[in-house]
């Protein structure tokens, strides 16, 4: 059992022969769909939680964010998460001249990072490869809209409309997807979080679970 197509189909290429059953990652959608009633958090234009490693492509999210603040002075991006490349990106950032743009957050607790999705109004992911992408589903389960990179495992995930996918190595067609997702939410012309909701229950755990139990009842009938 597998989690997504992409890995079922590198096992096929590597010659993997025996049945493979795809079963995606699930998340306790319920949880998201309200912010918390017991913690509150900043409102950021836009938001990245992620682990501060080269793969998860920060470095070329500040870089497109530069952008972005060139054209709209007043827009703010909260980076939630820790690691490694931290102080590298804050001292990127301050080359960049954005560092009044950036706040960096650290770890936050499952309850804040529910809380800033709520209250952000765009989740960026500027991943350079991603396993599943939860994090997507963590942020469309809150309604928020997404810009991602355009990954073929966020494809499959993210649905069109009030989302947009673009290559994060081009700083300016990702700044622009930044730009057009933000200027639609603060003017109220998508809806959302009907949209993006609805795609993330597709992923709640009593679904998924349903699609574990058949795929092991299959199994069972051929044993």
């Amino acid at each position: 059992i597998v989690p997504r197509e992409e890995t079922k189909e590198a096992l096929r290429r590597f010659g993997t022969s025996i049945p493979i059953y795809v079963v995606p990652n699930g998340l306790d959608v319920e949880t998201y769909l309200e912010p918390p009633a017991t913690v509150s958090a900043e409102s950021f234009d836009f938001v990245v939680v992620s682990r501060l490693v080269h793969r998860k492509g920060i470095d070329q999210l500040l870089k497109a964010m530069s952008l972005v603040a060139a054209e709209d002075p007043s827009v703010k991006l909260g980076i939630a998460g820790s690691g490694p490349e931290r102080d590298r990106l804050a001292r990127q950032a301050a080359e960049l001249g954005i560092s009044e743009h950036v706040k960096f957050l650290g770890f936050v607790s499952e309850e804040r990072k529910r809380a800033l999705l709520h209250e952000s109004s765009v989740f960026v992911l500027p991943s350079r490869q991603e396993g599943f992408g939860i994090a997507v589903l963590e942020a469309m389960a809150t309604g928020t809209p997404v810009v991602a990179n355009d990954l073929d495992i966020i494809r499959r995930l993210v649905p069109e409309g009030p989302n947009r996918l673009a290559n994060t190595s081009d700083q300016e067609a990702f700044a622009t997807a930044m730009i057009d997702v933000l200027n639609e939410e603060r003017g109220g012309e998508q809806s959302t979080n009907l949209v993006n909701q609805t795609e993330a229950k597709q992923y709640s755990l009593d679904r998924v679970g349903e699609q574990a139990t058949s795929v092991y009842d299959q199994v069972g009938t051929h044993t």
